[in-house]
């Protein structure tokens, strides 16, 4: 199953760039040659998994949130832009133009990262007022996952 090795090398990812912070959301772009349900429903389990060794602790309540997004296409006819679902079937991408098909691009982009509050701080999930924290964003840099 594509989606879950997909979801696998997502996780790594994820645990390289927390190193050791707890991680409470991934956000990502998903290309409509993807289907965003099962990389989300797999990543659940392949996280679920890693929760219950040492090094993967800190993705126990990590959750993925994908942003679906067209697809960038180039064509041999001349055509250039970006293509949605109408035009995508599996990994196979049918130009709009001229009907051609090819490979379609289907790399997941991680965007940002949600941390939990640091360890130590005053309280875990409020500020000194008693307002609930926000957990810390990072962007991860548009690291792709393929």
């Amino acid at each position: 199953m594509h989606e879950l090795s997909t979801a696998e090398e997502l996780a790594s990812k994820v645990r390289h760039l927390a190193a050791g912070r707890r991680v409470l959301e991934v956000f990502a772009r998903c290309p409509v040659t993807v289907d965003a349900d099962e990389v989300t429903e797999c990543f659940g389990y392949v996280v679920g998994e890693l929760s219950a060794t040492e090094e993967g602790s800190h993705l126990a309540e990590a959750a993925l949130i994908c942003e679906t997004v067209p697809v960038p296409f180039q064509c041999a006819c001349g055509f250039c832009g970006e293509i949605g679902a109408d035009y995508v079937a599996g990994h196979t991408a049918v130009c709009p133009a001229c009907g051609l098909t090819s490979e379609a691009d289907a790399s997941i982009v991680v965007v940002g990262i949600s941390y939990a509050s640091p360890a130590g701080a005053s309280s875990p999930d409020r500020d000194r007022s008693g307002v609930p924290k926000l957990p810390t964003f990072a962007p991860a840099g548009g690291d792709q996952v393929p």
